[in-house]
């Protein structure tokens, strides 16, 4: 039930001669408003909405309602009180002004919202090359700055409610029909920019629309034309009807080339056949996914115009197992293992294989890779995070045919160690380690450069390297209170512990400068020691946050500093952040 001024209230199973109390919910204010134009010309059908008036740029909408009055007379009724703006959506017009309103309870006051005759843009999209039209593309409508363009919506959108935008600063748009046709309605009047974009092909021109229809034809450049025809080799089974096609340009050696994730603009779409547009010219890799079937690769060189490509599906394969070490410990948690299936003639293992490749992220070594491509296989297990620190730890040829394999793994220890960081009574404390090749008979190319962690209690477990030689050990505390001195062992294959010690920081380094910051005005520079503030040591970040709040407002704050092994002092003028960066260390 409703009651004008008071509220909604609902109740549930309820038969005839029950009594039940309902109870309600305030809200129901009814507000009467009148379109106006200095022409006297009103629109037959508009929509009226409510949006939220307590915010700048409203778009929260409380109420949408479509009225049919030659007068231009409406009466809508609100949710709740408050302030709200009305904003009138109608074919053929657009509002002057935004009208804000304060509602409190139903009145008997008339709300004038100034409309004006409006234009309306419409024409056909077709290709530059061969004028096809092209149906299902977004014509978009800036203003002549680049903004969105204050603009109404078209016939189809009144009917269906406002749109949510498609695109950064455009609001409103229209889609192309099946014969590439557009009509934006409800537009200001003025000069604005006409963006069309399909694909990765875009084109923008400038029109000046007055009151009233203009027509404007599209021809753009589409680019390559693809069509791709997709089979499978068993008899009777349809081809997928929905894959995924991608592809990846082919740039030079030294100029790594960007990763289509999908094919744009899709113009047809039938069982095998689909078509393809707004592709840049050049020479691409494409891979065609789709499910329970391997992934399709060919290289090709696409022109502008017509190409066609056809990829014939086969059956695919999975491969799960499970891997551990000989010696049965734990696998090494820094750097994860990978476990990859490749092509025999692919020994490029220190890039990245998106489809068949994955990490080992669970502490049992489980895997699972597929869809893969029947055939002669390697399968590899690699430690490392990336170039020259990727490394084989185990390598096998396997012949895969269509449906599910198992293969575990058995791989040897390595170099494993695993390391603890110790404070000065012997406690172990959470903390990071750089780990870098110093082993002088170790290439460049190839030395090896890491990082291991561990949390609170627990030492950084299992860190493998990459081969036996000589590394350095430079360990760090978490809270940068402390670190330690740099120490170079020689590791041998197996599994090994060690503890590294830190020792208590006594200064502060400075790692950053904020710009305008106290710090900055004084002359404190990267690299810089931190030593005391009025007199009180400065050990940690805590350490100069506590000094800090020590000091009253109206008292000096002086910091001793060291530069270059040379102490001076600077006072710091103004309160709240010093604005530093800083680590701890010893001096």
């Amino acid at each position: 039930m409703s009651e004008e001024g008071v509220g909604t209230g609902s109740a549930k199973n309820v038969a005839a001669g029950d009594t039940k109390d309902i109870y309600i919910t305030p809200g129901l204010f009814k507000v009467r408003g009148q379109l106006t134009n200095e022409t006297g010309k009103l629109p037959s059908r508009f929509m009226v909405q409510a949006l939220d008036g307590g915010i700048p740029d409203p778009i929260a909408i409380w109420m949408a309602e479509s009225f049919e009055n030659p007068d231009g007379s409406f009466v809508a009724v609100l949710p709740r009180s408050g302030s709200f703006v009305l904003r009138v959506v109608a074919p053929g017009f657009y509002q002057v002004n935004d009208v804000t309103i304060d509602v409190f309870g139903t009145s008997d006051s008339v709300v004038e919202i100034p409309i004006s005759e409006a234009a309306c843009l419409a024409g056909t999209l077709t290709s530059l090359s061969n004028e096809e039209p092209l149906p299902g593309i977004n014509v978009m409508l800036y203003d002549a700055n680049g903004g969105a363009a204050s603009v109404g919506m078209s016939l189809s959108e009144l009917r269906s409610g406002p749109s949510r935008p498609v695109q950064q600063n455009a609001r409103y748009y229209a889609t192309t029909d099946s014969l590439g046709r557009y009509m934006i309605d409800s537009i200001k009047p003025g000069t604005y920019r006409l963006g069309v974009t399909v694909g990765h092909m875009t084109k923008d021109e400038t029109v000046t629309l007055e009151a009233g229809r203009t027509n404007r034809d599209i021809a753009i450049d589409i680019g390559a034309d693809v069509i791709v025809n997709i089979s499978t080799p068993q008899n009777g089974i349809l081809p997928p009807l929905n894959p995924t096609v991608s592809a990846q340009l082919i740039g030079e050696p030294d100029n790594p080339a960007p990763f289509l994730l999908v094919m744009p603009n899709r113009l047809e779409a039938a069982p095998g056949r689909f078509r393809y547009a707004g592709i840049p010219p050049g020479k691409y890799k494409v891979s065609v996914n789709a499910d329970g079937y391997a992934m399709a690769t060919q290289e090709a060189t696409l022109v502008s115009g017509p190409n066609t490509l056809s990829f014939e599906l086969q059956g695919a394969c999975w491969l799960s197992g499970v891997v551990t070490m000989s010696d049965g410990g734990p696998l090494p948690t820094s750097p994860m293992l990978h476990v990859g299936v490749f092509d025999p003639d692919d020994t490029d293992y220190k890039t990245y294989r998106t489809a068949q490749e994955k990490y080992l992220t669970n502490s049992q070594g489980w895997f699972s890779l597929g869809p893969i491509l029947p055939g002669q296989k390697i399968v590899r297990v690699i430690s490392g995070i990336d170039g020259q620190r990727r490394w084989v730890r185990f390598e096998a040829s396997l012949t895969l045919t269509s449906g599910k394999h198992t293969y575990d793994i058995r791989i040897d220890p390595g170099c494993m160690l695993s390391v603890s960081i110790v404070d000065e009574t012997g406690k172990i404390v959470p903390g990071w380690c750089q780990i870098e090749s110093t082993d002088p008979s170790t290439l460049d190319s190839e030395r090896y450069m890491g990082y291991a962690y561990c949390s609170q209690g627990n030492c950084i477990g299992d860190i493998e390297l990459p081969r036996p030689g000589r590394y350095r050990f430079t360990p760090f505390a978490n809270d940068n209170r402390t670190n330690g001195d740099p120490i170079e062992l020689d590791v041998i294959s197996g599994r090994h512990a060690m503890s590294i010690s830190l020792r208590p920081a006594n200064c502060l380094e400075v790692t950053s400068v904020t710009e305008g910051s106290q710090a900055a005005a004084a002359g404190i520079e990267v690299g810089d020691l931190l030593l005391t503030l009025n007199g009180e040591p400065l050990t940690s970040y805590a350490a100069l946050y506590e000094a800090r709040m020590r000091v009253a407002e109206h008292e000096p704050r002086v910091l001793t500093v060291d530069r270059a092994g040379k102490s001076f002092t600077v006072e710091l003028q103004g309160s709240g952040s010093v604005g530093v960066g800083v680590r701890g260390v010893r001096r």
